[in-house]
C-alpha cells in the first residue's frame, strides 16, 4: 500500500497543481533473477512524445512516490519521469510479490551484494526505457543512497546517456569508510543479513542529527520544512529500520565507488549536475560532494556542474527553497536536450 499523499512529494496548496498535465501508470518489470520491480511513471498528457525523459533513483528507506512532486513539474516541460521502488523498498517491498533474498523484505535488498543487483536493476529499467522512446534523451538522478548506486552505475556500465545527476550525495571518505566495511560485515555474520540492528543504523545514520538539537525529530536532519520532515515519519515506508545486510551493502558500495581506478571508469562525454545543500549531515555539510566534484574534475570529466545551496539540508527537493531547486534542476536538463550528442 502506498504511503500517505500528504509526504513531501503530494502538491500542497499553496503550490502549482498539474491536474490535466499529468498521466500516471503504474507497471512491474521482471529482473533477470526473478524479481518483480514496482515501476511509476508520470507521462505528459500534451505532447505525442516526451522531449526527453528521466529516471529516479530513489535513496535508502523511502519509495518512488515521495518524488511525485518533482514528477509533474518535469512532465509540466515535456519530460517523462520514471521512478521504481527499489529492492526492499516501497511496493517491491512485499513479501506476496518477491521472496527476502529479492527485495520482498522491507529495508533488504538481497542477503549478498544487494548493491550490485540494484544496479543492474537500473540497467534494466535504462533499458527498458529506451525500447519505448528510442530517440529522447535519457537523464539518470539519484539521490543519498541513489546517488551511490548512479555513481557505480556510470563507473561499471557504459550504456548511453544524455546526463547524470547527483542528489545529496558523497564523494571519497577514506578511512571512515575503510572501518565501517569490516564492522558492518561482523555485524551482519552475527545477527545474519536480515536482521535489521539499532547499532547498525546508529553507526551509520545516528550523527546526522547532532548539528539540528534539540531535535523535534530524528529526522530533522533531511529538511528545515517541518510538514515535509512530519510528512516522511508519518509514512509507513519511509524511514524504517533496513538490514544489516543492507548496512554492509552500502559501506562496500562506499568504499568501492571512492576508489581511485572506479572513478576513472567514467566516461568524460557524460554531463554530470552534483546539488547538496551546505549543511547536510550526509555529506558532511557540503564537504563530501565538494571532494566529489573536485575528484570528476581531476580526470577531466568534459561537462560537470555543481550546485551548492546555503543552510539546505540533506533533501533539497523537499527542502523550503525547493522551488528554486527544482527549477535550476529543469534548466539543466533542458540545456542539455537539444542535439542528443551523447546518444
Amino acid at each position: 500500500m502506498d504511503g500517505p499523499n500528504t509526504q513531501g512529494n503530494a502538491q500542497d496548496a499553496d503550490e502549482p497543481q498539474y491536474t490535466g498535465i499529468v498521466t500516471k501508470r503504474d507497471e512491474w518489470i521482471l529482473s533477470g533473477d526473478g524479481l518483480k520491480i514496482f515501476v511509476r511513471r508520470w507521462i505528459p498528457l500534451e505532447l505525442d512524445k516526451p522531449r526527453a525523459l528521466l529516471h529516479i533513483v530513489h535513496g535508502m528507506a523511502e519509495h518512488s512516490l515521495r518524488y511525485e512532486r518533482l514528477a509533474c513539474r518535469l512532465c509540466q516541460a515535456g519530460i517523462e519521469v520514471w521512478a521504481a521502488d527499489q529492492r526492499g523498498h516501497g511496493k517491491t517491498a512485499d513479501l506476496r510479490i518477491n521472496d527476502p533474498d529479492k527485495g520482498g523484505l522491507l529495508g533488504h535488498c538481497a542477503d549478498k551484494d544487494g548493491h550490485i543487483k540494484v544496479t543492474a536493476d537500473i540497467d534494466l529499467i535504462n533499458r527498458r526505457i529506451t525500447t519505448i522512446y528510442p530517440e529522447a534523451p535519457l537523464f539518470l538522478l539519484g539521490h543519498s543512497w541513489g546517488s551511490f548506486l548512479v555513481q557505480n552505475y556510470i563507473e561499471t556500465y557504459t550504456y548511453p546517456l544524455a546526463g547524470c545527476i547527483l542528489s545529496g550525495t558523497r564523494g571519497p571518505d577514506g578511512l571512515k569508510i575503510k572501518i565501517a566495511v569490516p564492522v558492518m560485515a561482523m555485524l551482519a555474520l552475527c545477527k545474519g543479513p536480515r536482521k535489521g540492528s539499532v547499532l547498525a543504523r546508529a553507526l551509520a545514520d545516528g550523527p546526522f542529527s547532532k548539528p539540528f538539537k534539540p531535535n523535534r525529530t530524528p529526522f530533522d536532519w533531511l529538511s528545515r520544512d517541518e510538514h515535509e520532515v512530519d510528512a516522511y515519519v508519518a509514512d509507513p515506508l519511509s524511514g524504517n529500520l533496513c538490514s544489516v545486510g543492507f548496512y554492509r551493502d552500502l559501506s562496500v558500495l562506499l568504499y568501492r565507488i571512492h576508489k581511485p581506478e572506479a572513478i576513472h571508469g567514467i566516461r568524460r562525454d557524460v554531463p554530470i549536475y552534483v546539488f547538496s545543500g551546505n549543511t547536510d549531515p550526509v555529506g558532511d555539510m557540503g564537504d563530501s560532494p565538494t571532494a566529489l566534484v573536485n575528484a570528476y574534475r581531476s580526470i577531466g570529466v568534459k561537462d560537470l556542474e555543481f550546485v551548492l545551496y546555503p543552510d539546505a539540508r540533506h533533501e533539497t527537493l523537499n527542502e523550503t527553497n525547493r522551488a528554486e531547486v527544482t527549477e535550476n534542476l529543469l534548466d539543466w536538463i533542458t540545456r542539455h536536450c537539444s542535439g542528443n550528442e551523447f546518444r
